[in-house]
């Protein structure tokens, strides 16, 4: 399993794992849970195959059958399919149906003839005009559209990296957005408000609010915390 490769392969090496979660930048839960093989404690699998990653760089592995280890263990379990019995009506044995259907053949027709003798005899009634009635129609509600604001009015934020970076990026206090960047990789966010950032790595990116470079955000494996427009009060 992942897991006792990697712990012992840490053991070995006297390595600690907290130490090794400051180092990464990743949370000691999930290099625990790595450990473990707790599937239910990882993160979304796209962290999950860049902390199997950097952790294997780091114990001197391959990360290549780890990955493919990891890949095995989340694929859905195949569906079993049963063989379809096809179950045909048996037919029991039972009173022969002509004895019955013929006395009712017979019942039918005497009320069927009876019926028609006494239409014959009865004056046939006027026909009821018909009235033709129009519903009323309910009125229609008709609800605004929401408008969104241009792309101009929005703040917009550029992060490049150019070092292993682990990075948490919340736009206008929603639900935070973490992933782990490598050399070249880029995004764009874009809010109606402010960022909130959270960097492992302050030396590993550069960042480009509203099509601006802020600058130097610090020294490498600095862990920097910042707002997107400062606050001014």
């Amino acid at each position: 399993m992942i897991g006792e490769v990697l712990k012992k392969r840490r053991e070995e090496l006297g390595l600690d794992l907290r130490e090794i979660s400051q180092t990464l930048k990743i949370k000691y839960a999930y290099l625990k849970a790595l450990e473990e093989d707790d599937l239910k404690g990882l993160p979304a699998e796209v962290y999950v195959k860049g902390y199997i990653n950097e952790y294997a760089k780091v114990l001197n592995l391959d990360p290549e059958p780890l990955l493919n280890a990891y890949h095995n263990l989340t694929l859905p379990p195949s569906v079993e399919t049963t063989e379809h019995i096809e179950h045909k009506p048996v037919l029991k044995k039972g009173i022969n149906f002509i004895y019955i259907l013929v006395p009712l053949v017979m019942i039918l027709a005497v009320v069927y003839i009876s019926k028609q003798f006494n239409r014959g005899t009865q004056p046939t009634p006027p026909p009821i005009p018909q009235i033709e009635t129009k519903q009323e129609q309910p009125p229609v509600e008709v609800k605004p559209e929401k408008t969104t604001p241009p792309e101009s009015a929005r703040q917009t934020l550029e992060i490049r990296a150019h070092d292993s970076t682990w990075l948490q990026v919340t736009a206008d206090g929603t639900q935070p957005h973490e992933l782990l960047m490598q050399p070249g990789d880029a995004g764009k966010w874009v809010a109606e408000r402010s960022f909130s950032l959270k960097i492992g790595n302050a030396g590993g990116i550069s960042v480009l609010f509203n099509g601006k470079d802020i600058g130097k955000l610090g020294e490498k494996g600095q862990v920097v915390r910042m707002v997107l427009p400062p606050d001014k009060t």
